[in-house]
């Protein structure tokens, strides 16, 4: 409504850095461009929780625990889901996390350094808290130039968010 990333709350509370900038910001879109962002939120959080289910038995194999495991992980997963109206009414970004982390943990698995770097970038700007399992990830790397490479990315792809947060709020 305002262009802004503020008011998080129903009253005037200004600029916020209460909520990660990802998942604010495709709810921005969306309501921007759409004549029904209910509609278009559920499609894309069941998309991404999907996703997430998908790409188990890539992750697994990834992290050399067999494929078997990810497809009985995704299947046991998409046939009892968590929290089934959190997966498909868009409320939360958590389905987004979910799969970003996947996907960064993955990447970071397969030693690609570059995607591994903008995918655990992207991740922070949607869930802050995964920052604890990227450092445990980055410790138990084999080499430490991998975890070096994508944390050097990762932070890059950040820095707007911080530097945004510290002019706004010092």
């Amino acid at each position: 409504r305002t262009g802004t990333l503020a008011d998080p709350y129903a009253c005037q509370t200004g600029p916020t850095a209460h909520v990660a900038p990802g998942y604010a910001a495709i709810l921005a879109l969306i309501y921007r461009t759409s004549e029904h962002p209910d509609v278009w939120i559920g499609v894309l959080t069941s998309i991404a929780s999907a996703l997430t289910y998908a790409l188990l038995p890539w992750l697994t194999e990834a992290l050399l625990l067999g494929r078997g495991v990810g497809i009985s992980a995704g299947l046991f997963g998409a046939v009892f889901p968590w929290l089934p109206g959190l997966e498909a009414r868009g409320s939360w970004e958590a389905p987004w996390v979910a799969c970003l982390l996947i996907i960064a943990a993955g990447l970071m698995a397969r030693e690609s350094k570059i995607a591994a770097g903008f995918a655990w970038g992207i991740a922070f700007l949607f869930g802050p808290a995964l920052l604890p399992v990227f450092i445990i990830i980055a410790v138990l790397q084999r080499t430490k130039r991998v975890g070096m490479v994508v944390a050097t990315i990762a932070v890059a792809v950040v820095t707007p968010w911080v530097v945004r947060n510290y002019v706004r709020f010092g």
